[in-house]
């Protein structure tokens, strides 16, 4: 995984998989290490979708839509990943291929 970089509306954002927890989550103790597993999405041409990211070890597919929300599906496997990113109609795609076919659930 890369370091968590800002980035404009048009750039890949990397993510560090690791952050600190403030005191004040913590009930005053010191600062914690926690985990965040994040996919790398990139930007895609969609009026639904935003940007897509796929983690191959953990076979997890990350799609951001426009209007907000980003939903994570588990056990996608990479050629389904492919032909998605590859396809001219993304949501056809991922209303056919990849809604309630596969565990999901909304990160954000």
């Amino acid at each position: 995984m890369r370091y968590w970089t800002p980035a404009s509306d048009n750039q890949i954002v990397s993510r560090q998989p690791t952050a600190f927890l403030p005191r004040a989550l913590l009930g005053g103790r010191s600062k914690a290490r926690i985990r965040i597993d994040i996919v790398d999405r990139e930007i895609v041409r969609s009026s639904a979708i935003r940007a897509v990211g796929y983690d191959r070890e953990s076979l997890t597919l990350e799609i951001e839509f426009h209007k907000g929300p980003v939903y994570r599906f588990e056990g996608v496997p990479e050629f389904l990943h492919r032909g998605f990113m590859a396809s001219r109609s993304k949501g056809m795609f991922f209303h056919t291929r990849i809604v309630d076919r596969y565990l999901s659930k909304q990160i954000r």
